[in-house]
This record gives structure tokens, sequence and C-alpha cells, in this order.
């Protein structure tokens, strides 16, 4: 597993001790002194569970939800519903002393208040969320080294790809995060507005979301809608693409009903396709350096 994240980053000092974190598994009282709240916490959301495991608190982790796949010690854990089904039951059953939520979860938030339930509310719909949640699980548990570590590691990515992109043109660039059920459809999928997650890491990687709309959600858009905006990069975000019976040559095939769109006439169609690739957590920067390869591909010589 350590190996798979050696693939997507460079290997600096400080990120060779952030894998030697991970790497170490839970965290001891030997190591280090976890405050009272966090002896045994929930995370209801796969990125929270992965900042849990990256600071070292797996062995603070008593429950997870259905979804929370990474790392593979997050499988093991207790399973407390998904995202729209909590089973507060099971969740009450674990005793936990902290549940770790998301900041847009505000219907379950207020449930688990009205049970009594202490809860750290966190934001990861942006990198500057996800870092400020990093010090804030800093302080609210007592990981001060891991936390500066890790976020040492994810600082020093993301100024190198931000380097790298800084005098290179910003390309127009259009993000599909989802299809509908009928792939075989240009018009069936869903783009990142401008201020989606999404966006702000294209940006960081010397692109420009060229849906300059602001969206909650995905917005649909028409075939007539993708020729307006003819971006000159196109990349779809597909992660466990083979789930759906689908393979990269496929998708990328379906775009060619497009060819007048600038995109297509310099062969800038990318599909990416890794689990981490929907998940906002702490391996952001292995999109972040795909991202960085699809837009810029010559920062790769």
């Amino acid at each position: 597993m350590t190996s798979h994240i050696l693939r997507g980053l460079s290997c600096g000092p400080i990120l060779f001790l952030w894998l030697c974190l991970c790497a170490q598994g839970p965290a001891t009282a030997e190591n280090v002194k976890i405050t009272p709240a966090c002896k045994r916490l929930v995370s209801l959301s796969p990125s929270l569970t992965e900042t849990l495991f990256a600071l070292g608190l797996g062995g603070q982790v008593v429950g997870v939800t259905r979804y929370c796949l990474y790392p593979e010690a997050a499988r093991t854990k207790p399973k407390v519903g998904g995202f729209f089904d909590v089973n507060y039951e099971a969740l009450i059953s674990l005793a936990p002393t902290s549940v770790v939520i998301l900041s847009e979860d505000m219907r379950t938030h207020a449930f688990l208040k009205r049970l009594g339930l202490r809860t750290l509310t966190l934001n990861h719909r942006s990198v500057s969320g996800i870092m400020d949640s990093i010090s804030r699980l800093e302080e609210f548990c007592g990981v001060s080294a891991q936390a500066q570590i890790l976020k040492t590691a994810l600082q020093s990515k993301v100024e190198t790809v931000r380097e790298k992109a800084h005098l290179l043109p910003k390309r127009r660039t259009l993000i599909v995060v989802g299809r509908s059920s009928t792939a075989h459809a240009l018009a069936s999928v869903y783009i990142s507005g401008t201020d989606g997650y999404y966006s702000e890491l294209v940006e960081i990687a010397g692109g420009r979301n060229v849906f300059k709309n602001k969206t909650a959600n995905a917005a649909q858009i028409s075939i007539e809608g993708l020729l307006a905006l003819n971006p000159e990069v196109i990349i779809e975000i597909i992660p466990h693409l083979d789930r759906h019976g689908w393979n990269k040559a496929e998708i990328i095939q379906l775009w060619q009903e497009l060819p007048h769109i600038a995109a297509l006439k310099q062969g800038h169609v990318h599909v990416i396709t890794g689990s981490w690739s929907d998940v906002p957590g702490p391996r952001f920067v292995l999109l972040l350096e795909e991202l960085l390869k699809a837009i810029h591909p010559e920062t790769q010589t």
C-alpha cells in the first residue's frame, strides 16, 4: 500500500517520514498521548477515515461507513451504515467518545447532538479545508507530531505542482465527475462548477475550469452546452471504472462524436480512475499530480 502512494508522489525527506508514519499502523499510548475525546472515534466519511489513519489514529477508530475502504485496516472496522442511512443503533453501541462528520452533513450533526454525542465537524470541500481539518484534529486529538509531518508533506507536493504549472498557459478544462447509468451518451455527463473541489485542483495544476457556473452539486450538460464550452482539455473522473463494466478506451471513444471540440482535435481527453480520485482527503495530492499530467503533459519530460 505504501508502494502505491510512492508511485504517485515524489519522495523527499518529509514525505518519507509521513509514509513511515502511515505504515506504523494505529497509534498507541506508548508513542502518542491521545486526548480523552479521541479514545473511541466513529468516522462518517471515507475522506475523514483516511485522514484519521494518516494521523496515526487508526487504533482509535471504532466505527466507519460501508464506503470507508482505505487504508486496508479500515475495511475491518465495524460498520455504521452510509452517508444517507446512518445506523444510529450500531453507532451508539460502539460507545464513541466522538463522532467525526463532514460539515455538509448538518442533519446527522443535529441528530447526534440530540443523542448527546460529541461531534467534530470538518470541511473537506477544498484543499484549505482539508489542511484545516488536519490542524483541528491535531489539536482535538493531541497528534501534533503526526499532523506536522502530514501537513508539510501535502503542502510540499501542492507547491511542487503549482511551481511546475504557474508559468504555463491556463488551459480551458472540462471536469466530468459523473455519468448516468447510460455510459454511451455524452448528454448523460455531469460536470464540476467553479466552486467545486475539482475546479480548485485544476487551477493549481495549470488549468481553468471552462464551466463558469457555480454548482452546489455536479451539473448535467447537453451536447450543445459541451460544444459551446469548447474545452482544450477534457478530464473524466471515474473511480472503480471496471465496476461499471467500462474501460478507458471506450469512454475516450465516446468523445469522438464531438470532433470539433478543441480537446478532441488536440487529443487531450483523459480518464482518471484511481480509487482516491473521488475522496477529498490526504490523497488529493495523487489526483493533483494526475491532473498536472493531463493538463500539461510537457511537465513530465
